[in-house]
């Protein structure tokens, strides 16, 4: 650095801060002397006054120059807060505030800007606070203007914060409603809302342009009855459920006309001592009334009974009693009911469904349990040739919600069922099952749940184009371990898309199961949950094709939970060259050796895809086995149960894994594993995975 001749100090001028209150162009001119020129000059002079020794000279200097850099800072930060301001980043502009007033809170540029922010926000309490804290700081006589700007802030902001408007009062209607229904956000009117007691006007007018949905379970219905009869005129669904008595004092509402706008109403768990009244209340909101659901004693009112007075249904869900000599002499011939779901504990016969289905042509979504004859799905077969959606004896009291289906054209021009689960049916109703699936359901059906069948040699001979998810669960009637039932493996042979399928409680999963999973080009899940027994061939088969199709296999979760007793070194061999896998679950093995599972884990290391892992009740599993683990790239879960052979030290290797996010260890050899251990790795994982991997993070 070349030196050059010092000079006299120059005499030290105070640039200018003052900053108009209200305006969004702050004054950023600066003292000609005090501009990237002069400042960098009067650097140079400084170093070089140090290096000839004038140390006297230099902190003088240093003080000048300090001085000069602050209030050079200062305008920048002001500018650049005032213009983040501007563009919307509201946090970042009062950083830089902040940052102003921290440096110098002897000066009011900070305090002026702050209270700038927070008003442009209309955030007047927070303006008046900073104006407070700047008033409190900044020396009237030191800068008199600043100080007048920070006192006329503050008076600005106490006008703008005093204003009130009464805007449920003045605001249309044709706004209002948007603005009211933030008033109820997670929380029922009625409930702890004292906008509804401010005045008369308020309670009307908020009640007239809201529909309100009003729920209460036990204690709340006798708390909030007050509110309900205010608010009677405007709800538009109601939900009673859980209380101990009956509630009368309701349903007499309902009887006099009160609920003029109901649209929906549930009764669910509670006594109907007086099933005249109910039935009076329903015959008063009939008109208006689309969707009912009733949880009822059997002998409290039926469901022909509903459907003869409430004529506009649209959906229906009934549990209680459905005699089989009902009378549905005063039901229109005609319903337009889209949704129906019937549980009865005496059970449904054919002559009862007949001429319910007969009058409701418009059927998507149907709901029958304890259906005791075969006759009823012919019944729905041919009454109800809109269907999308069947659960025939699948049905646990009547759901709560129906799921939304979409209609969809097949190739012929018409729809067809979409989703169907059916469980408990015998010999003679598997017949008529697979002929419904094989005329009605070839082009449509997508989903399909149902309960094995063990006794007779069922097959399904059509395929079933559109199918991609299937689930299938135990009989009631219970073979034996070595009796495969060959029913979902024949679902499975005609439908070529499937790309999800589960076991439930499987007593067998054998090959003829495992051949037809191999020819699934799209399967991406296969889960097996609590089965007694899988095929450890058939596995071997189904896994060897995946292995082979390597990266182009679309297998991606595989759970094996439960019977595989049996399952042998090869076949875990094999299972560890499906690299396609990004989930897998396993437990109950007997037969795999320490050795086998170690060379198994090597292999999951460089699973390119594997996010997942979770190993139950197997023996085989070591410390060892999980230190194999460590390389791994992609596993973020990893969930161990009862695995006797791993002990602190494997548990302790589990804190490096570097991408690890979710730990599960639950009764693993207590002997050898401390809990304060385990509770010690998933904290530094949280902390590793909070302070490392946060897209956010400077590190």
């Amino acid at each position: 650095m070349s030196k050059r001749k010092p000079t006299t100090t120059p005499e030290y001028v105070k640039p200018p801060l003052a900053t108009t209150f209200n305006t969004s162009r702050p004054p950023i001119n600066m003292s000609s002397t005090m501009g990237a020129s002069a400042t960098t000059s009067n650097i140079e002079q400084l170093c070089n006054v140090f290096y000839h020794g004038e140390y006297h000279r230099a902190i003088a200097l240093s003080n000048s120059l300090q001085h000069d850099l602050l209030y050079t800072l200062l305008t920048v930060l002001n500018v650049r807060a005032r213009s983040l301001a501007q563009c919307g980043h509201f946090e970042q502009a009062m950083d830089d505030a902040r940052f102003m007033m921290e440096q110098a809170p002897k000066l009011a540029v900070g305090y002026l800007c702050g209270g700038w922010i927070y008003a442009m926000q209309g955030r007047q309490r927070a303006a008046m606070e900073i104006y407070t804290l700047g008033l409190e700081h900044v020396e009237p006589d030191s800068d008199e203007e600043s100080y007048a700007q920070l006192q006329q802030g503050k008076t600005a902001a106490e006008i703008q914060q005093s204003k009130r408007i009464d805007f449920i009062s003045k605001l249309p209607f044709d706004i209002l409603p948007n603005v009211v229904s933030r008033f109820f956000y997670n929380h029922m009117p009625g409930e702890h809302v004292y906008y509804l007691d401010i005045s008369r006007t308020w309670r009307d007018r908020i009640y007239q342009c809201t529909k309100h949905s009003l729920r209460f379970i036990g204690y709340q219905l006798a708390d909030n009855y007050t509110r309900l009869v205010e608010a009677a005129p405007y709800v538009s669904e109601l939900a009673i459920s859980s209380v101990s008595h009956a509630p009368n004092d309701v349903l007499d509402q309902l009887r006099h006309g009160s609920f003029r706008s109901l649209r929906v109403l549930k009764l669910t768990y509670c006594p109907v001592d007086n099933p005249s009244l109910l039935l009076e209340a329903l015959t008063q909101v009939s008109d208006t009334l689309t969707s009912i659901h009733l949880k009822l004693k059997p002998d409290e009112i039926s469901a022909g009974t509903v459907l003869s007075v409430c004529h506009r249904l649209n959906s229906l869900v009934y549990s209680g009693g459905l005699i089989e000599d009902i009378d549905l002499r005063n039901v229109p011939e005609t319903l337009g009911l889209k949704r129906l779901s019937l549980h009865v504990e005496e059970g449904i016969r054919s002559s009862t469904l007949q001429p319910i289905l007969r009058r409701c042509p418009s059927l998507e979504l149907l709901e029958v349990d304890r259906c005791l004859d075969g006759n009823c799905l012919d019944l729905i077969r041919q009454y109800c040739p809109d269907l999308l959606y069947l659960n025939f004896n699948a049905v646990n009291g009547g759901r709560e919600t129906w799921p939304e289906l979409p209609r969809i054209e097949d190739e012929d021009g018409g729809g067809g069922l979409q989703v169907l689960e059916i469980a408990r049916i015998d010999d003679s109703m598997t017949e008529r099952l697979v002929a419904y699936m094989e005329e009605n359901m070839s082009n449509s059906l997508q989903e399909l749940s149902l309960s094995s069948i063990a006794q007779r040699r069922h097959r399904l001979q059509k395929p079933l184009k559109r199918l991609h998810t299937l689930r299938c669960w135990p009989s009631e009637h219970v073979g034996t371990l070595d009796d495969e039932d060959p029913f979902p493996s024949s679902i499975i042979r005609q439908s070529r898309n499937l790309k999800s399928v589960i076991f439930e409680q499987a007593q067998l999963l054998g090959p003829e199961t495992f051949m037809a999973l191999a020819q699934l080009d799209e399967l991406t899940h296969l889960q097996c949950f609590d089965s007694l027994r899988i095929s450890d061939q058939g596995l071997r088969r189904f896994l060897e094709k995946h292995k082979a199709q390597g990266s182009r296999s679309a297998l991606q979760h595989l759970t094996l939970d439960h019977g595989l007793q049996a399952m042998s070194d090869d076949t875990l061999d094999v299972l560890g060259g499906v690299t396609s896998l990004t989930a897998l679950s396993m437990a109950d093995t007997q037969l795999i050796t320490k050795d086998a599972f170690e060379a198994f884990a090597h292999k999951l290391r460089y699973f390119p895809h594997l996010v997942t892992l979770g190993f139950s009740l197997m023996d085989c599993v070591t410390d060892v086995a999980l230190w194999h683990l460590y390389d791994s790239k992609s596993l973020k879960s990893i969930a161990l149960y009862d695995l006797a052979n791993i002990t602190n030290d494997g548990v302790a290797c589990l804190a490096d894994y570097d991408n690890l996010e979710y730990l599960e260890i639950d009764c693993c050899n207590e002997e050898a594993i401390e809990p304060s251990l385990v509770r010690l790795v998933r904290r530094m994982r949280y902390i590793i995975n909070k302070y490392t991997k946060s897209p956010s993070s400077s590190k």
